[in-house]
């Protein structure tokens, strides 16, 4: 970490380290680092210099391995937002703040509901998911509201078939940060139980990141989802570090591909330039494999009927509908293909 420096280190040389070995034998390794700089300004104290560092090498930590990062106050800037996220998540986990939007998954091919994904949101302030959702995993809140929000939507199962409403299977998604709850599908399992629900109804949505931890706790993980014949997807397929060979040995039963993989492969553009054939090709590949395909992020009418021809198996998206309460989707209808 270096606050104030008149002769800058290149980090090239920092990472080279000299290690003196037993037996006088010298051995050079490279360290992965992450340097934060904060430039003097002839006014600021040693101690707002060091805690100006401490910000830029936290956020060259964010940009990955060997990063260096100079301060700038906008950084300051997203420390406070950060806090105070972190202060009303706080505040939401002790005073029941949480509530469940559903997102309707549509069967392409039958023009029905086949199941809705689950998408916690904050009764106190309308902040984006794609805020406050780092902030939890970085705070260690992640197993707290999992369990939280996998209560919520057992208990809206169970008013929706109280109310006589039709049933559809609930994705719930589960961050490679809750690996960190080994209890967590012992959990699900005892509140489907005790509140009568068949395994049909829930799927469990992984990222890829979660089979990077190949440990004791992840095949528990994934053994306990299998015996309870409880439906996985591979979330955010082909945008990470996708591979085959995952899919070997993993009974993922979904592949969702995410909306990134829509907006640079299936637009009008990229069909004119023959690149919507990747879309095509991975749909072929899943169905190999006996796996069906789930593309979120679809929101045109020509995007829907495209994939209905590539034999894509479910879509979700704005065309369709964005995020709904539990009202909404009981009432929910298919729109016809214009």
């Amino acid at each position: 970490m270096l606050a104030s420096c008149n002769q800058p280190i290149p980090l090239k040389k920092l990472m080279q380290i000299e290690t003196i070995l037993p037996g006088d034998k010298i051995e050079s390794r490279v360290t992965y680092l992450g340097v934060g700089i904060a430039v003097s300004d002839g006014k600021s104290s040693f101690r707002r210099l060091v805690q100006n560092a401490v910000v830029a090498i936290n956020t060259a930590k964010k940009a990955g391995s060997n990063s260096a990062c100079v301060y700038e106050e906008a950084m300051q800037e997203d420390v406070h937002r950060n806090n105070r996220i972190r202060d009303l998540l706080l505040d939401t986990m002790k005073n029941d703040g949480f509530y469940m939007l559903y997102q309707p998954q549509i069967d392409i091919q039958k023009g029905t509901v086949s199941g809705t994904e689950a998408l916690v949101r904050l009764k106190k302030e309308r902040i984006s998911p794609g805020l406050f959702i780092p902030v939890v995993e970085k705070e260690g809140f992640i197993r707290r509201i999992g369990r939280i929000t996998t209560r919520l939507v057992i208990e809206q199962i169970v008013r929706w078939r109280e109310a006589g409403e039709p049933l559809y299977p609930v994705s719930i998604n589960y961050s490679s940060s809750q690996l960190g709850d080994a209890g967590y599908v012992d959990y699900l399992l005892q509140l489907m139980e005790k509140n009568h629900i068949p395994s049909l109804l829930i799927k469990l949505e992984f990222t890829e990141s979660v089979f990077f931890n190949n440990n004791h706790v992840t095949q528990q993980l994934l053994k306990k989802r299998q015996d309870a014949d409880i439906s996985l997807s591979l979330d955010d397929f082909g945008t990470g570090y996708s591979s085959l060979k995952y899919l070997t040995y993993i009974l993922v039963d979904y592949l969702k591909l995410d909306k990134s993989i829509i907006d640079s492969y299936l637009t009008e553009e990229a069909e004119a330039e023959g690149k919507d054939r990747f879309i095509r090709d991975i749909i072929s590949l899943a169905h190999d494999l006996g796996k069906k395909i789930v593309l979120e992020g679809v929101e045109t009418a020509w995007q829907a009927k495209r994939l209905k021809s590539f034999g894509c198996d479910i879509i979700q998206g704005y065309y369709y509908s964005r995020p709904i309460s539990p009202e909404e989707i009981a009432t929910f209808t298919v729109r016809t293909e214009d």
